[in-house]
This record gives structure tokens, sequence and C-alpha cells, in this order.
């Protein structure tokens, strides 16, 4: 049967007021960046107008990351996942950030490498994942268990050995593992050897959970996820709210009803207007991220593993 094509419902004349949360969080908050409403802080298809487009290199070189992991200037961050319509905490992103000599911070777009660089992305994986049983572990000790997002590219899941060390790591730490999930990238995804995906079922077994991340579009074979274990899609809201023929043939108002048919969620993520934030509610979409939320912040103190580095303000590094 035809599907009506793509639509978008004008805004409201008037925007609601969020909901007022909990007079306590059921999760650990980063340090003055908790979710808080704005007011605080198919062949005839149209031709995309912001169709996904592949991240820019990376402004800081390879060695230079490697020198810096080497001086353990590595910094953690955690940004939340907010529910709709109650605004509060669902989750909280892993997010690398790295010291500069400046004592200023570089965001993940400008140091990630894209095209080799396996060993530094290894490195810093490593590291959030051990960072995040950190904080599981001790969130759930102070009786706030917290779910946590963290990255794992191909440059981990393609060394068997690695997998099955990370493997060991979450064995030890089943008592958290639920409160752990693992965000893929659906590029990386769509290129893994069947013997990379059996590596993240070994994963999965331990009790983490599986995210595919940056979808470049919502046209997937959900019943292929579900079955390798995924739980949620992310992808951009800004394309979803201002493009979504870019995204998706059905009605945007049926998509996150049609995806919970297979018992997965979809987050939108980058939000960066109210208006994206109550587009995306009158749709359906129930888990959100963006820098109008909240953008990246420290974590407590007392929820994270003693290591060194600045806890400054974030700052984009120049070319």
């Amino acid at each position: 049967t035809s599907r009506p094509a793509p639509a978008r419902r004008p805004a409201p004349a008037t925007l609601p007021a969020a909901p007022a949360g909990p007079s306590s969080e059921p999760a650990p908050r980063p340090e003055a960046t908790t979710p808080a409403p704005p007011a605080v802080p198919a062949a005839a298809a149209p031709e995309p107008r912001l169709a996904a487009q592949s991240p820019a290199e990376p402004v800081i070189p390879v060695n230079t990351l490697q020198q810096a992991l080497e001086e353990n200037r590595l910094v953690v961050h955690l940004q939340p996942i907010i529910t709709l319509p109650q605004r509060k905490a669902h989750g909280y992103d892993l997010v690398p950030r790295l010291a500069l000599d400046e004592g200023e911070l570089a965001d993940p777009p400008d140091f990630l490498p894209r095209k080799g660089g396996e060993e530094a992305l290894r490195r810093i994986e490593r590291q959030l994942l051990e960072e995040a049983l950190t904080i599981a572990r001790r969130s759930k000790t102070a009786g706030q268990p917290v779910q946590l997002y963290l990255p794992l590219s191909h440059a981990t899941l393609l060394e068997a050995p690695l997998v099955d060390n990370l493997a060991v790591l979450l064995e030890a730490n089943r008592a958290v593992a639920s409160g752990i999930v693992l965000t893929i990238g659906e590029e990386d995804w769509a290129g893994l050897p069947m013997s990379a995906k059996g590596s993240i079922a070994t994963l999965l077994k331990k009790g983490v959970g599986l995210s595919l991340a940056d979808a470049r579009s919502l046209r997937l074979d959900y019943t292929e996820l579900a079955a390798a274990g995924v739980g949620t899609v992310r992808f951009s809201a800004r394309r979803f709210t201002e493009d979504p023929e870019s995204l998706t043939d059905f009605h945007t108002s049926d998509v996150a009803d049609y995806v919970r048919r297979y018992e997965l969620e979809l987050i939108a993520t980058g939000v960066e207007t109210e208006d994206q934030l109550l587009t995306l509610l009158e749709d359906g979409i129930r888990l959100a991220q963006g820098p109008h939320i909240a953008p990246p912040g420290p974590a407590r103190a007392d929820l994270v593993a003693n290591r060194p580095g600045a806890q400054t303000a974030p700052h984009r590094a120049q070319a």
C-alpha cells in the first residue's frame, strides 16, 4: 500500500512551558549542564535539501593526538539525553575532549581521526569504557543508576583480541554492564564483516546495550537491527524537522510508532532550537539530545576516575 509523502505540520502558535522536573534526578548530573527547559538555557521524491554529509577532516593531526593521549590530556564529559515530554534525564553520552596546551578543550570533530589513527581511536574507546564503568558503578552504589552511551568504532571492532579484552572487562563488571550502551555509527555498522558483528554479539551477552548512531536514513531494515540487539537509532533532528524527505518516506508523525513495532526507539540528536524540540514532540519522538538541551560538561567529581585533565570551558580548535 502506498503511503503519503512526508509532510510537516505547522509549528504551534505558542510554545508550551516545559513541565517541571522532579526534586531529585535519578542520574548523575554534569556540573552546570543538567537538562533544563530551554528558557533557562519514492522515485519521485524531491531532491533532499539537507542530505547527510561526511564530517570534515579533523584539524588536529594524529601525531598531536597521540602525544596528547600519552600526556593524559583526554577529558571525558557527559551530555544528557532527555525524555519527551518530561524533559528528564534518560541517560548521558560520554563525550571525549582533548585538553590543549592553552588550557582550552577541543571537541571530537577536531581530533577524532577519520582516516587512519586506529591506534589512537582504540585507546580513546578503551578509556571511555573504563570511565563509563566507573561512573556506572559509583552511581549504582549511590542509589542513582544511570544509562551511559559511549562510541565504539571499526578500529576496535575489527580487532578480535581487543574485543575479547573488552568482553573480559565487561564480565568483571556484570553488575553494572546493563547501564552501558555501545553506540556504533551506521557507516561503520554497514561496513562490518559478519565476524565483527559476531564480536558485538559477544559483548551484548555481557549485558550491554547497542545503539545505531548517525543514521543517514531511517529507511532501515529494523527486523535485522532488532535481531542484532540494536535498541535505539539516532538521527539528525535538523534533517527530520527541516527536510524529512531526506530521511524517510513516511509521514513524520508515523515514523516513531512504526519503529516501535520492532521494539526500537529513536533518538533525535543535535537539537538546536525549541521549535525543533516541539516538532519532535508532536511527531512522537521520545528521546532527544543536543546543544539546545544541554552541552557536554564535567560529571560530578565523586563519580569519575581520578585522571589528570583540564576542566575548562569548551572551545573549538582552530585550523
